[in-house]
C-alpha cells in the first residue's frame, strides 16, 4: 500500500511538471529576448512585450474576455430551461436526443462558418451580432450537455417540491434548485466561456476589422519570429481567461458558503 502511494505521488509530480513546462518557457521568454544555444542562461532582459501589450492590446484582451463571459452566461440562460424540459425524456426520444447533442460538436468550424457567413450576408447581418450567434452555436452544445447530464442524474424534483410548498418559481430556483445544480451551472458556464474565448476563425471571417478578438492577434504573433512578444501575449491570454474562470469558481464558492451557513 505504501509503495502504491509513493508511485501515485511520483506520477502526480511528473504530471504537474509536464503541465508546467510550457508555462516556464513562456515565462522565460517573456522577460528575456534572447537565449543563445551556447549560453547556459538567457540573455538581454526586456519588458518590451509588456509595454506593447498594455499600450495597444490590453483593451482588446478585456473586451474579448467580457464578450466570452456574455456568451457563457447566455448558454446558461438558454441551456438551463432546455435541459430541465428535455431531461425527462425516455425511450427512443432520449437516444435520438443524445445523438443530436453530439452532432454540433463534430461539425467543422470552417464549413459552418462559411455557410453561415453567406446566410448572414443575405439578411444583411454584420458586425458583432453574427459573431455572437456563431460563438453561441459552438458553445451551447457543450454547456447543454453538462446541464442535461446533471438534470438527468439528479432530476427536477427539488424545484417541484419547493413550488408545492408555496415558493414561487423565482424563489424555488434561486434558493432550492440553483444551490443543488450550482456545480453544473459553473462547469457549463466555464465550458461556454472557454469555447468562445478560444475561437479564431469565426472572428477572422465574420468579425471584420472592428471585431478582431484576442485570438486573432495572438495567432499573428505566434506565426512570427519574435518569441518574446509571442510569449508575453500568450501569458496575457492565459491571465485574462484564468481570471474569468477563477471568478466563476469564486462565485460558486461564496454561494455554497451562504447555503452552508444558512444565509441564503
Amino acid at each position: 500500500m505504501k509503495a502504491r502511494k509513493v508511485f501515485a505521488r511520483i506520477l502526480a509530480v511528473l504530471f504537474l511538471i509536464f503541465l508546467l513546462m510550457p508555462f516556464l518557457g513562456m515565462l522565460v521568454f517573456s522577460v528575456f529576448s534572447r537565449w543563445p544555444i551556447d549560453s547556459l542562461l538567457p540573455q538581454t532582459p526586456t519588458f518590451r512585450g509588456f509595454t506593447a501589450f498594455f499600450s495597444k492590446d490590453a483593451g482588446n484582451a478585456l473586451s474579448t474576455a467580457l464578450f466570452s463571459v456574455a456568451v457563457g452566461l447566455t448558454t446558461l440562460v438558454i441551456g438551463i430551461p432546455a435541459a430541465k424540459g428535455l431531461a425527462g425524456l425516455k425511450g427512443p426520444l432520449k437516444a435520438v436526443l443524445d445523438v443530436i447533442l453530439v452532432l454540433p460538436m463534430l461539425l467543422p468550424v470552417v464549413s459552418v462558418s462559411i455557410g453561415s457567413h453567406k446566410l448572414f450576408l443575405a439578411f444583411r447581418l454584420t458586425g458583432s451580432v453574427p459573431v455572437f450567434i456563431m460563438h453561441l452555436y459552438f458553445s451551447l452544445p457543450y454547456a447543454f450537455k453538462i446541464l442535461y447530464s446533471a438534470y438527468r442524474a439528479l432530476g427536477n424534483s427539488f424545484g417541484v417540491t419547493a413550488r408545492n410548498l408555496g415558493a414561487g418559481p423565482v424563489r424555488s430556483f434561486l434558493y432550492v434548485e440553483a444551490p443543488v445544480f450550482l456545480p453544473a451551472y459553473t462547469s457549463a458556464f466555464i465550458m461556454g466561456f472557454v469555447v468562445s474565448y478560444s475561437q479564431y476563425f469565426i472572428n477572422l471571417l465574420l468579425g471584420g476589422a472592428k471585431n478582431m478578438n484576442y485570438s486573432v492577434i495572438l495567432s499573428q504573433l505566434l506565426t512570427g519570429s519574435d518569441r518574446h512578444l509571442a510569449s508575453v501575449y500568450s501569458l496575457m491570454y492565459l491571465l485574462f481567461g484564468g481570471v474569468a474562470v477563477g471568478l466563476a469558481f469564486l462565485v460558486r464558492s461564496l454561494a455554497e458558503r451562504r447555503v452552508k451557513y444558512g444565509r441564503a
